[in-house]
């Protein structure tokens, strides 16, 4: 019997189990029990893409092969992200299982980068797409006045730190799965993979008003929602912050004090009523092709149970 799965853990964390070999995306605050995947992608430097006892946590495990991530990941010194004298810079992984990606689709027609955009990788093909939240808007533009505390070092141009989605195909199953990172917009270069992807991670929150464009432009056949934290008393992440608390004050030192909070607190962003949401768009999804799959987070889901990966 196939043991071929894809789980949600939660906020965007999500693992692609296939043929034995084992992917996840975005891993955050994952149990003690929870076992290593072979290969981790990290989307950007968000605490809750990025967090750093998750992977350590994961990375010593035994199995453990490769940790795939953008440029702003192994830079965060650079860029006072999240928070200064938090990082340990990935002291605690081999260079040589760190691998730092780039966008194989680029979002400014003629954007070129030296590092690798894609890798074969056993059971997977993992490219890198653009995605948004990119560092250099939390920076100090000279041209204007920053919204973000992120200011050490100079201002750097929109190429240097590109955050990424995933594309990743697996080889056994003949699927393709797109986490799309913390995407805000569609850009011309979603065009290609209209058709190809077979199974959607959604972040609910981060595609709220266009939801209908971003299913009709890729055209999955699954769509599966993330990063929202349904009100659940088995739900993996806690959250620790104060009643009425603001996560984004507009005083700049305010906010360095509420940043602390919501990375100690494991706030993040999400819908007031994601899964009613999801079920107002379940038919506008079937129109177009897409089936809503919503996952229990934590719970494996075999691939064999999802009845639109199968249909003819």
């Amino acid at each position: 019997m196939s043991t071929d799965s894809v789980t949600w853990h939660g906020a965007s964390g999500v693992e692609i189990d296939v043929n034995g070999k084992r992917v996840m995306v975005d891993p955050y605050m994952l149990p003690a029990n929870v076992r290593a995947p072979h290969y981790i992608c990290v989307t950007h430097n968000d605490h809750d893409h990025f967090d750093e006892p998750t992977i350590m946590g994961l990375t010593e495990q035994p199995g453990f092969e490769r940790l795939i991530l953008t440029r702003s990941c192994v830079e965060i010194d650079r860029l006072d992200s999240p928070a200064p004298g938090l990082s340990r810079n990935l002291s605690f992984v081999r260079d040589d299982q760190v691998t730092v990606m780039y966008p194989k689709y680029v979002r400014t027609p003629g954007d070129r980068h030296t590092g690798p955009t894609e890798l074969e990788l056993d059971e997977f093909r993992i490219e890198g797409i653009d995605s948004s939240e990119r560092p250099e808007h939390y920076r100090l533009d000279p041209l204007s006045p920053p919204r973000w505390p992120e200011i050490a070092g100079p201002y750097v141009g929109h190429a240097e730190f590109p955050n990424l989605g995933y594309l990743i195909t697996a080889r056994s199953v003949g699927l393709t799965f797109y986490h799309p990172g913390d995407l805000h917009e569609l850009f011309n270069a979603h065009r290609d993979l209209r058709g190809t992807v077979d199974v959607l991670f959604f972040p609910v929150p981060k595609f709220t008003g266009m939801e209908i464009a971003v299913v009709d432009m890729l055209r999955p056949r699954v769509v599966i929602p993330i990063h929202h934290r349904p009100d659940e008393p088995d739900f993996p992440i806690p959250l620790e912050v104060p009643e009425g608390f603001d996560p984004f004050p507009s005083d700049f030192e305010e906010f360095r004090d509420a940043k602390q909070v919501i990375m100690h607190g494991h706030w993040y962003g999400g819908d007031d009523r994601p899964l009613e949401r999801m079920e107002e768009l379940r038919p506008r999804f079937e129109a177009l092709g897409a089936s809503i799959e919503i996952l229990r987070a934590g719970k494996p889901r075999p691939i064999a149970s999802i009845g639109a990966l199968h249909a003819s």
